[in-house]
């Protein structure tokens, strides 16, 4: 199970306690505008943070992790790693992150992003990296370039009135 740790965030599993700062998270709906379900409500929130904790257990590499900064435990967002069908293919796995808006501008998601991906290239967990990303969500895509990610081609999932941008990144070596 992922636990890493950098100069100023802790990476951890999610816990139970972490649903009032979740909500902080996903039901602001500054945060989730780029999200196709909105905020959510308090029971919303409470069922995502027990299937992160459920998927725990199925996938231990791969799942949603709470980042929190050093001097607080308190979540200030999440960062993931997922194999979903029909997003990924074999040996790939994406690459997401959500930060409430206090944790905003201070590069919190570029520095947990940059520990996951050094940890998952080198357990060599994964051959490939991709990151969706709404192309209006310019936040987000500098992360991803930040991160060496190389805009790929459009992608239209059902429902969507436009395409989402996929970035990726190859495993060294490759």
């Amino acid at each position: 199970m992922l636990v890493l740790s950098t100069v100023r965030l802790n990476i951890r599993p999610f816990v139970e306690g972490d649903a009032p700062a979740m909500a902080e998270v996903l039901g602001d709906a500054e945060v989730m505008r780029f999200s196709d379900s909105g905020p959510l409500n308090q029971v919303q929130v409470s069922d995502w943070l027990g299937e992160q904790v459920k998927a725990y257990s199925l996938s231990p590499d791969f799942g949603r992790w709470a980042i929190s900064a050093t001097e607080s435990e308190r979540a200030i967002g999440y960062i993931g790693l997922t194999q979903d069908e029909g997003r990924t293919a074999a040996r790939e796995a994406e690459l997401g992150f959500r930060l409430a808006r206090r944790g905003w501008g201070k590069g919190y998601a570029t520095e947990a992003a940059q520990a996951v991906v050094e940890a998952v290239f080198r357990a060599g967990r994964v051959d490939r990296l991709i990151g969706i990303v709404d192309p209006h969500n310019s936040a987000s895509v500098r992360v991803l370039q930040k991160l060496g990610m190389s805009y790929a081609r459009p992608i239209t999932f059902e429902g969507y009135d436009y395409p989402d941008h996929l970035y990726v990144l190859d495993r060294p070596g490759l």
